[in-house]
């Protein structure tokens, strides 16, 4: 009997991983070596205890200024002190460190997923 999905198979093996899931891996896998890059950079070019808040602030004087603006004036004051305030006093090679680390983590575990072991017995 012919049906859709022994039309998808190939010489009686499964079709393969959908290339969404391979582009998805290779997005999380390139930010993260851009990331871990760009970490590295960072501690070695810049003062080893330079927090990313003054790292921001040599960048652009204003830049922290307007952003905290924008954050209490579009969304929850909280923001600013509980979620991104952390970020900013902690060195400023960490949280690209942080994302690297994570976005490792991410193309990591969606390339080795388990595959479906067919419940059909051969022969």
């Amino acid at each position: 009997m012919v049906t859709r999905y022994s039309l998808k198979r190939r010489n009686g093996r499964p079709p393969a991983r959908g290339t969404r899931h391979v582009v998805l891996v290779r997005v999380f896998a390139c930010l993260s070596a851009v990331a871990l890059v760009a970490a590295f950079a960072i501690a070695a070019l810049l003062p080893p205890q330079m927090s990313l808040g003054s790292m921001l602030l040599a960048l652009d004087p204003t830049m922290l200024g307007r952003l905290h603006l924008s954050i209490a004036r579009h969304a929850w004051e909280g923001l600013w002190r509980q979620g991104l305030m952390p970020f900013l006093l902690r060195p400023a090679w960490l949280t690209p460190l942080m994302t690297g680390l994570v976005a490792a983590g991410i193309a990591y575990s969606l390339n080795n997923r388990p595959t479906r072991q067919s419940t059909r017995r051969s022969g």
